[in-house]
């Protein structure tokens, strides 16, 4: 049997929050070769440019209802754990919805002492868009790449797929810093929001 050294690395065990800071230790240009290999088991396939991937977005975590934007670190968890997605291709809309909606309901039930939660929409991402996205900083010989995109089906869930920053070298403060600010850039041009919470 071949070796999937991007499934392995996937499916090691580790605390969520040490995914992003183990992926930035391996080498750009592999993490980036990854991203044309399955990464879990359920996977449907490595992760198309073409795809549209479609990100859960709840009040008050990621929303400023106030503003009526996303809050800056609404994507924060591309850093640490990979930002979950949702591959459109690989599900519906309808059932992208009822999942927010479980997910969001459990979450009050249990925690009935903390600030109720509310689904309010998607941000929505094309993937080779996310893939595109360079980071150049001043006195840097060349751009580097600022995310790389996989398929981590799951076993209830084949369409979810992760955004993860990948490693930005000896300028990685800065590559992060423009992480945070593109991504967001990114999630605000194509909000799908509930009707209610549509400020159109």
């Amino acid at each position: 049997m071949l070796s999937n050294p991007c499934k392995e690395f996937f499916e090691r065990p580790r605390e969520p929050k040490e995914l992003g800071p183990q992926l930035r230790e391996v080498p750009v240009d592999t993490v980036l070769e990854w991203e044309a290999l399955p990464a879990a088991e359920m996977s449907p396939g490595p992760v198309q440019d073409s795809e549209r991937l479609y990100r859960q977005l709840l009040d008050p975590v990621h929303w400023n209802a106030g503003a009526g934007e996303l809050k800056p670190d609404a994507f924060c968890d591309v850093e640490r754990i990979g930002l979950s997605v949702n591959r459109i291709e690989h599900s519906s809309l309808d059932a992208l919805e009822a999942a927010a909606e479980t997910r969001v309901s459990n979450w009050n039930r249990d925690n009935p002492n903390k600030p109720a939660r509310k689904f309010i929409g998607f941000a929505v991402f094309e993937c080779g868009d996310v893939r595109a996205q360079l980071c150049t900083p001043e006195g840097a010989s060349s751009s580097t790449r600022l995310f790389a995109v996989f398929d981590t089906a799951r076993q209830n869930d084949e369409s979810h797929a992760d955004v993860c920053r990948v490693d930005g070298g000896g300028y990685d403060k800065y590559h992060k810093v423009r992480a945070k600010a593109i991504l967001w850039e990114l999630g605000n041009r194509a909000l799908e929001l509930k009707r209610e919470n549509s400020c159109s």
